[in-house]
């Protein structure tokens, strides 16, 4: 985001909204041109615009609204990064870069629809290790074919929470691992992994995750420990949704 020159110690976000639902960025440091390279995933009511507004914190917590900006969807191609500048009516250009996932143009004729793997990772309840530890430096490692991404580092909560965005694009999404890793002194443990196969997921829908853990020596993880809550969204490839199929579905309640 470009902005004119302030003085202070501000800090800046960004909220996406569309009808009821919202998506919130982290918060920038002051700066001539604040930045946050970060990712978001927003469900859309189609008869509604996308509204932009940028934020600023002062040091007392205060958040005053720098300006606003409607966002629309036409031009949008379907599963795929299309960038987008808007100028604020008050002060300011904010540039982004927008995905249509399940709607918008559909691809050139011979080409093929570009696939895309998205991975919300929400928060863990009931966190323990191996030697009955529950405060914890944690971070939830994801791989898909040969790429490799992972969260930040939630350090020491009773409830970890990271609603962070992982996103992997490529023909080779089939086979996805997570982990989730302890980190103590510099060193990495696993405290448990899980593999799935990404095509038997439902496409262009958010499909709830509930891990069930093994350790690296292949024993079970009691269920009541280290529940993990995520949220899975092939989109350009996967299970077709019918009635039928929906009504097979795991339900987890607490994604409801």
């Amino acid at each position: 985001w470009n902005q004119p020159r302030e003085g202070g110690t501000w800090q800046y976000f960004v909220i996406f909204s569309n009808g009821t639902y919202e998506a919130k960025s982290s918060a920038a440091k002051a700066s001539q041109k604040p930045t946050w390279n970060q990712q978001l995933l927003l469900p859309l009511d189609l008869d509604k615009p996308i509204v932009l507004e940028v934020f600023r914190q002062d040091n007392f917590g205060n958040n005053h609204q720098m300006g606003r900006a409607s966002v629309h969807f036409q031009g949008l191609a379907q599963n795929k990064p299309t960038r987008r500048s808007f100028k604020l009516p008050t002060r300011g250009i904010v540039y982004t870069e927008m995905t249509a996932i399940g709607f918008g143009r559909p691809p050139s004729p011979g080409c093929a629809l570009n696939q895309m793997l998205i991975v919300n990772v929400l928060e863990i309840a009931n966190v323990v290790n191996a030697t009955g530890h529950k405060m914890l430096d944690l971070f939830v490692r994801v791989t898909v074919g040969d790429k490799e991404q992972q969260t930040s580092v939630a350090k020491k909560q009773q409830r970890p929470a990271w609603h962070e965005i992982l996103c992997f694009e490529g023909t080779e999404l089939e086979e996805a691992r997570i982990q989730l890793i302890e980190l103590y002194s510099g060193y990495e443990y696993v405290i448990g992994t899980y593999s799935l196969t990404t095509t038997t997921l439902f496409a262009e829908f958010a499909n709830p995750l509930v891990p069930k853990w093994e350790t690296e020596e292949g024993e079970d993880i009691p269920e009541d420990s280290n529940v993990l809550r995520l949220i899975m969204l092939p989109c350009g490839y996967g299970e077709v949704r019918t009635p039928r199929r929906l009504a097979k579905a795991p339900v987890v309640p607490e994604f409801n």
